[in-house]
């Protein structure tokens, strides 16, 4: 199966369009479009030639599914031996300031809400409600759990008793 990406338009201040995909590496930008900006000369199909380090993405482009080259920062970076590193800099400064605080808008968003909204009922130095939290979310509760729970329960509250001094272990996993 196919992963297609989805990709959003933003207008760099020189009139060109800039796609972004927002992969879970990072966020990664059309080659085509980033030597649009930085080094018109250079095209998409040189890229390889010149060595630096691409991905290719599939994506929904006018009904169709179309395969794109995707450079991400350090991608990026590597053409500053090809391209003024003033430029490079520059490019990277105008997507650091205008592009990467609406995804990081979006995704600390996700995760505030998320964790608030797993946390919520559970009172974590009670081990009836750490129990109960485990039932609920259909996890079958074995006696490896309940110990995990148990010496959980004992680092909180310091009651695990710590040695001077530790023998030697041979077996180190």
């Amino acid at each position: 199966m196919v992963e297609v990406w989805q990709f959003w338009e933003f207008e760099h201040f020189s009139n060109n369009i800039v796609r972004v995909i927002d992969a879970p590496s990072g966020l990664e930008l059309f080659a085509v479009d980033v030597f649009q900006i930085i080094a018109p000369a250079l095209n998409d199909g040189k890229v390889i030639l010149i060595d630096a380090k691409t991905n290719q993405r599939q994506v929904m482009m006018n009904q169709k599914i179309v395969v794109v080259n995707t450079l991400n920062a350090l991608g990026i970076h590597s053409l500053t031996g090809i391209v003024k590193a003033d430029v490079v800099r520059q490019f990277m400064q105008w997507v650091r300031s205008q592009i990467v605080p609406i995804f990081r808008k979006q995704t600390n968003l996700n995760i505030d809400t998320n964790i608030k909204h797993i946390t919520s009922g559970i009172i974590f130095p009670k081990r009836d409600s750490l129990i109960n939290y485990l039932y609920s979310k259909g996890q079958k509760i074995w006696e490896v759990e309940i110990e995990v729970i148990e010496l959980y329960l004992k680092l909180i509250y310091k009651k695990i008793p710590l040695a001077a001094n530790c023998p030697g272990t041979s077996n180190y996993q």
